[in-house]
């Protein structure tokens, strides 16, 4: 019932009936009660103190409060003042005294009455029973905590016992839905000793914000898992934590999946192996059996609003939830036919009155009898009700802990008068349904909590049993019982689950089990246990862990651990064996003498296998005699030592040499073999087999019957093999130093000094004269590796120790050239040569070699090299003394030649005067490139070109010169483009120096012919053919090969006239080499002609960018200032240059040129560099310092014309570099382009 009821219902009734007003509210409330306006008791109540069994004085005294709960006093008058102060009814929940004493919950609810004039009047208020719902809420409170609590703890435990790693994670994907990352949401305590890192450092972020760099393989195939549903296990490495894991990946819900791991990384390194464990099928995920009848809390909410709205007969009955933007969404609704459906719609809190909404918000009860007499509603407001057909209504708000969560709505299309009964039913139809959906949702979060178990169960690598101990009557353990196992238990135990559930141990294995007194302790003490077990029914090992739960119960995780037990049993004898064999390599090392080594390796082996006797025995089969030198006998007993004839010993000679071992566990066949075994009871021979012969056996023997291991076969067999090396590396040493005694004398004398490197010890052997080379006492024998290298000159080391381990790793001969320092502070060189030496079975056993030394010899080679830079320094100098002249008679020449005459004597002499200038300046060239081309400094300018053409344009030049000289040149060219990468420069140099041959070799009236083609090469494969022929003087056949040789002429009276200095073949070998071909001289003998063939590589080459012709230039006159210290050049040159119409001016000296540019400010200044005083790179370096000089075309004009005065010049800061003497054509059309550009 509600306090707007009450004051509805209250102001509707007439005085008269207020008696029987009185008896309607008493029959559904327990007290009636008023007070005044202030909230002051003025009149009796006698149900209020039949309901707390106050007295009246009581009542009227000390009013209502004293019967209230002392805790819930203060929240009381709270309510009561508010009420007052704010004009609101008072709807609250607390305890009152019972009259037989004790308390009880009871819903106090009291409305205002007013005055006509608006005033209050006085406060009625009933008191209603509510134990019976406070208990049913505290009860399904209880029920829920439990239920959520004991599955969690049950969860819990196992989850956080666990020794593998337990994650539950979240794929994250980008906008495309492909899965990108994954987020942490639940890890066991494994994660931190799995993974190493802090569980709290990676609960709640993503793997790439922990991990940035991890493969995208791990999230590609939880993406797989999560898409299809399918489980998945693998065994990956994780370079983040430089482990292997073996992982079992299982889907989940949504984007959620289970992930169990364990690192496999030491089991991977014990067993030496990859283990491949098979990936179990991915078990399907179910829903806990034990809560199979509870229902959703849809269901729920669901069926009960259906069950309401019959019994009412609304046209809908909604329940909603309260969502946090202050709305309601409809979540479960039940609708008459015809009626609008509401399912899932959502309604703002600014859809009602705020008085609504504060009766909500305070838990109360809000209901309309007809909406069409509300007063105060918006158009709004009454458009929603006309949508919904309602005209009554009633809602029953769901407040806990002070939140608004939900809420029950019901509906109907006429008015309706609630009554309150009705009001009273919804009430508590409302909290059932709630207490009823809190049940089912702790029941999923329980059935949730179940699922992981399951999941983690069943999923685990593990062997998991969940058992139960059995006690005598006594109560002490004897046994237990299998209550429950995972589907890995079989995998482990090779026993059937179904054979294992329900029965006792002792019925599955009745062999006696040691652990049965420790899971009691595990019962009793609740402490872990973990420990590692052989069952010895199962042959197999066990890593055991019990933790106890409950009474009598325990959990007991066990996984086979068998292959790393016998990884680790294998690894230990390894180690034993391997230790014995190093303890045995220390021993005899040291040794020297052949008898004794054997002896301390029989003493070795017969302690190591604990054998009475063993000894090592030399067979000599052509002479059939074993020889025993030195024996091993543990105690007393005779000595073997000896030597015996095969015919004593026959079958078992003849076993050995066949190549096997011969044993007997517990006594001999053979009488004989008895005798010399000395009687021992079991006995083991191993032969030694070197080229198919049986040299040595090594034999070990025992007074007690045994049973004689493979391992322990393959050990004598290893200390035998090791025995004869070290006795045969002694005998070789002995050879070696008889052998170096004699050689000694011999190698003295050459100053030859030969070593020997010994890998085993890393040291040197070194014979009198190496010592004496390295600048050591002759009677130093033996150094460290070390000492040896730190001889070497420290710029020579790094290579030496490069040559060294190749030597050592490839096999490979060791020849070097290198530098010693001695001691004393000289630096000697030598030339080392060694080789590996290895025995039969192809090891490696030292490095032995001889130096040489060479100082006289590399003094002799520098002496050369310096002869030879200053060669190349004097033909430079050469080349620019030659070069000033010429260019002076060369701008005589031009100058001349621009001055035309008729005089044709005159002309002829200038023609002949020009084309010795120009044999002159080629000479020049020529001998400077035959020098740059020896020394590796000319650099071809490669670029794709068509070889028709080059061969075209050089005929057109050189033509001229075979008219004068009345010789017929005749081209046979293909019609199609040759295109090949090459020096154009460069190969029409090579081709004018053949043609020009051909015009001075042959007679007049002398026939030359080129030809191009490309054919089939066996060097190329495909080659471009260029072909000189002529009808001259011929060559004889010792001249075929000599002729490209330096200064070489061909050495006949024609030859001789036509001078020259013998460079030209030269230069066209070594430039046709440098394209990759070769040329080839063929003569059919003297007088009968020559043939010049040049072979080119035919490779592809791109084809060639178009050329676009350049656009004329209008002509300017420009101002340029020529500086040269040889005042002919600088005159001649000044004359051409104006000639051609240029505005020149001319200085004789570099600070002349500066004081003259700075006055006349040229466009270009032409400089040499070779001045006095100021030369041409300093007058450059001023001239640009200066703001005026900075975009002057500065040209060098110098004889001198090497790639490295070429750098000097642009360094210096000049913008071009022209060799004397210039072309004057090239001269003009370099200013041209530069200050156009």
């Amino acid at each position: 019932m509600t306090t707007a009821y009450l004051s509805d219902f209250a102001d509707s009734l007439d005085p008269t009936t207020a008696e029987d007003y009185q008896t309607l509210i008493e029959s559904f409330a327990q007290a009636f009660w008023e007070t005044d306006a202030q909230g002051l008791v003025v009149s009796d109540s006698p149900s209020w103190r039949t309901y707390t069994g106050q007295s009246l004085e009581e009542w009227l005294g000390e009013g209502w409060i004293t019967a209230v709960h002392p805790n819930d006093q203060t929240y009381a008058l709270q309510q009561w003042k508010e009420a007052i102060a704010k004009n609101r009814p008072v709807d609250a929940e607390f305890r009152l005294k019972r009259p037989n004493g004790g308390w009880r919950w009871t819903n106090v609810r009291a409305t205002r009455i007013y005055n006509a004039d608006g005033t209050v009047k006085k406060w009625l208020g009933i008191n209603i029973d509510i134990s019976d719902k406070k208990e049913i809420e505290y009860n399904h409170l209880r029920l829920m905590e439990a239920t959520a609590q004991q599955a969690t703890n049950k969860y819990q435990k196992l989850f956080n016992s666990m020794e593998e790693g337990f994650e539950i994670l979240e794929l994250i994907r980008d906008d495309t839905g492909k899965g990108v990352d994954f987020r942490f949401l639940e890890i066991n305590p494994a994660f931190e000793r799995l993974v190493g890192m802090p569980i709290e450092q990676a609960l709640g972020r993503t793997c790439r914000d922990l991990f940035p760099t991890v493969d995208d393989w791990w999230i590609e195939t939880y993406s797989r898992v999560v898409d299809t549903g399918q489980a998945a296990q693998f065994q990956h490495y994780f370079k983040e934590t430089n482990c292997w894991y073996k992982v079992s990946v299982y889907a989940t819900e949504g984007e959620h999946f289970a992930l169990v791991y364990t690192d496999i990384t030491e089991q991977k390194k014990a067993e030496e192996t990859l283990r491949h464990s098979e990936i179990r099928k991915a078990f399907l995920l179910e829903l806990s059996d034990a809560i199979r009848d509870l229902t959703e809390p849809r269901t729920i909410q669901q069926e009960a609003i259906r069950v309401l709205r019959q019994h009412l007969q609304a046209s809908r009955v909604s329940y909603t939830e309260a969502l946090s933007d202050k709305s309601l969404k409809v979540i479960a609704v039940d609708s008459a036919p015809g009626e609008t459906d509401l399912l899932g719609q959502c309604f703002p809190f600014t859809d009602f009155t705020p008085e609504v909404i504060e009766e909500w918000c305070a838990g109360q009860m809000s209901f309309r009898n007809d909406v069409t007499q509300q007063e105060h509603l918006s158009e709004e407001q009454k458009a929603i009700y006309e949508r919904l057909n309602l005209k009554a209504w009633a809602t029953i708000p769901l407040v806990k802990k002070g939140e608004l969560v939900a809420m029950i709505a019901i509906h109907f299309p006429e008015p309706h008068v609630w009554t309150p009964p009705e009001l009273s039913l919804l009430e508590d139809t409302a909290e059932r349904i709630w207490a009823a959906t809190e049940r089912a949702k702790a029941e999923v979060i329980s059935r949730q909590s179940e699922k992981k178990l399951r999941t983690l169960f069943d999923s685990m690598e593990e062997g998991l049993a969940l058992c139960e101990l059995v006690r005598t009557a006594n109560g002490q353990a004897v046994d237990f019982r299998f209550l429950e196992v995972n589907p890995a238990y079989e995998r482990h135990t090779g026993i059937a689950n179904e054979k294992v559930v329900g029965r006792l141990r002792s019925e599955i294995l009745p062999v006696m089990d040691p652990t049965v007194p420790l899971y009691d302790r595990v019962v009793r003490t609740q402490e872990s246990l973990h420990i590692e077990q052989f069952a010895s029914s199962l042959d197999r090992w066990f890593e055991v862990r019990a933790v106890g739960y409950g009474a009598e119960r325990f959990a007991v995780f066990f996984s086979d651990i068998t292959l790393r037990k016998k990884a680790e049993e294998t690894l230990r004898k390894s180690e034993e064996r391997q230790s014995f064999l190093l303890k045995l390599n220390d021993t005899l090392r040291l040794l020297i003498d052949p008898v004794q080594i054997q002896g301390e390796a029989c003493r070795l082996l017969g302690e190591q296998l604990q054998t009475d006797r063993a000894c090592y025995v030399r067979i000599d089969v052509p002479q059939k005699q074993i020889v025993v030198e030195r024996d091993y006998t543990r105690g007393k007993g005779p000595s073997l030592v000896g030597t015996y004839t095969f015919s004593l010993v026959q079958p078992l000679i003849e076993v050995l040499q066949a190549g096997h071992a011969f044993w007997s566990n517990d006594r001999l066949p053979d009488a004989h073999l008895s005798y010399v075994a000395l009687a021992v009871q079991s006995f083991l021979c191993i032969p030694l087999i070197k080229g198919g012969q049986l040299i040595a056996a090594l034999a070990v023997g025992s007074i007690k019957p045994r049973t004689w291991t493979s391992e322990e076969r393959e050990l004598i067999r290893e200390v035998g093999e090791r025995t004869w090396e070290v006795v045969e590396r002694v005998r070789v040493e002995k050879a070696l130093r008889d052998s170096e005694e004699r050689l000694q004398l011999a190698l003295s004398a050459g100053e030859i000094g030969t070593w020997q490197y010994r890998l085993e010890t890393n040291d040197n052997i070194l014979d009198s004269s190496m010592s004496q080379l390295l600048g050591l006492s002759p009677e130093t024998q033996i150094i460290p590796q070390q000492a040896f290298i730190d001889a070497i000159h420290p710029e020579d080391r790094p290579l030496v120790e490069q040559e060294v381990r190749l030597c050592l790793s490839q096999g490979r001969e060791f020849n070097l050239d290198f530098r010693v320092q001695r001691p004393d502070g000289t630096v000697i060189w030598l030339k080392d040569k060694g080789k590996v030496m290895r025995d039969e079975n192809g090891l490696t056993q030292f490095v032995t070699g001889a130096a040489l030394n060479i100082t006289q010899r590399k003094e002799a080679e520098e002496a050369l090299q310096q002869a030879d830079r200053r060669k190349d320094e004097f033909l430079a100098m050469l080349a620019h003394e030659l070069r000033n002249p010429m260019a002076t008679i060369r701008n005589g020449l031009q100058i001349l030649s621009l001055h035309t005459t008729n005089d044709r004597q005159h002309e002829h002499t200038l023609t002949l005067m020009n084309r010795q200038s120009e044999h002159l300046v080629r000479l020049v060239d020529d001998l400077l490139d035959v020098s740059r081309i020896s020394q590796g400094k000319i650099e071809l300018k490669k670029e794709s070109l068509d070889l028709v053409e080059l061969v075209t344009e050089v005929a057109q030049i050189v033509r001229p010169q075979f008219e004068e000289r009345r010789r017929q040149l005749h081209l046979n060219l293909p019609d199609r483009p040759i295109r090949i990468e090459a020096d154009a420069l460069r190969l029409s140099q090579v081709l004018t120096n053949l043609l020009t041959n051909g015009v001075r070799y042959t007679q007049a009236e002398g026939q030359i012919e080129l030809v191009l083609n490309v054919q089939e090469d066996e060097q190329y494969g495909q080659a471009v053919l260029l072909q000189v022929r002529d009808d001259g003087i011929g060559l004889a056949a010792d001249q075929l090969v000599s002729i490209f040789d330096l200064f070489v002429q061909v050495d006949n009276s024609v030859a001789r006239s036509e001078g020259g200095l013998g460079l030209g073949l030269t230069l066209v070998r070594r430039l046709v080499e440098l394209h990759g071909g070769r040329v080839e001289a063929y003569s059919a003998g003297l007088g009968l002609g020559s043939t010049f063939t040049i072979y080119l590589p035919n490779l592809p080459v791109p084809s060639p960018q178009p050329i676009v012709a350049p656009q004329p230039q209008t002509s300017v006159r420009h101002r340029i200032l020529v500086v040269d210290d040889n005042p002919d050049a600088t005159l001649t040159l000044g004359m051409l240059l104006e000639l051609k119409g240029y505005e020149v001016f001319t200085q004789n000296s570099g600070l002349e040129g500066i004081r003259a540019a700075e006055q006349l400010r040229p466009d270009v200044i032409l400089l040499d560099i070779g001045m006095p005083e100021l030369d041409g790179y300093e007058t450059c370096r001023l001239l640009r310092k200066e703001a005026w000089g900075q975009h002057i075309l500065l040209i060098a004009l110098t004889g001198y014309g090497q790639w490295k005065d070429k750098r000097r010049t642009q360094e210096a800061g000049f913008d071009e570099h022209l060799v004397k003497p210039v072309n004057l054509d090239l001269l003009t059309q370099v200013i041209t382009d530069r200050l156009k550009g």
